[in-house]
């Protein structure tokens, strides 16, 4: 049925009777009427929002009114060179409703989300004589990054990450 998922067989037109899923056994003992139970579907689409950006058009169909959480990969979808899908709003300017990763969305209508991006920076963690090794974190602009595990010197007790090995502006980073 175009717009509309197929949720299993019912007793009753309106679903109140038994249920059973399509491939499930059922023991008859005399005559019976199934009803095909129908939910009605949209689909959200995600809009890359910047001409620059590559990528496959990404849209996924959703049931009407059930909370789904907003799929991982449409942030990793679309790329742009030293930048990242921040947040997927529901106005291309952003100034409406905002959805990050591991959020829901629950929609009534054919939706779309358009892609909002920042600037990304690599900070990469050199740990000088230590027993780790260097490391290099993706940042988008205005977040905070928790830095990585704490380096071990033998004789020697971490006290902080600096911006360069004879730089003293000490960065506390968490």
């Amino acid at each position: 049925r175009y717009g509309c998922a197929f949720m299993g067989w019912n007793t009753k037109p309106d679903g109140s009777g038994d249920s059973y899923l399509d491939g499930d056994y059922i023991t008859i003992t005399g005559d019976i009427t199934l009803y095909a139970q129908w939910h009605k579907t949209y689909i959200l689409t995600f809009d890359k929002n910047n001409e620059n950006a590559t990528g496959n058009d990404y849209s996924i169909v959703l049931l009407s009114g059930v909370s789904t959480a907003i799929p991982q990969d449409s942030f990793n979808n679309y790329l742009i060179e030293h930048y990242a899908i921040d947040q997927w709003n529901t106005e291309s300017n952003g100034s409406v409703i905002a959805y990050y990763e591991s959020q829901y969305i629950t929609i009534t209508e054919d939706t779309t989300l358009y892609a909002q991006w920042v600037k990304t920076y690599d900070v990469t963690y050199v740990d000088y004589y230590g027993t780790n090794s260097n490391k290099v974190v993706t940042l988008k602009e205005g977040r905070i990054i928790t830095a990585p595990t704490v380096p071990t010197k033998d004789g020697a007790n971490f006290q902080h990450w600096t911006k360069s090995l004879y730089d003293p502006e000490v960065y506390n980073i968490s």
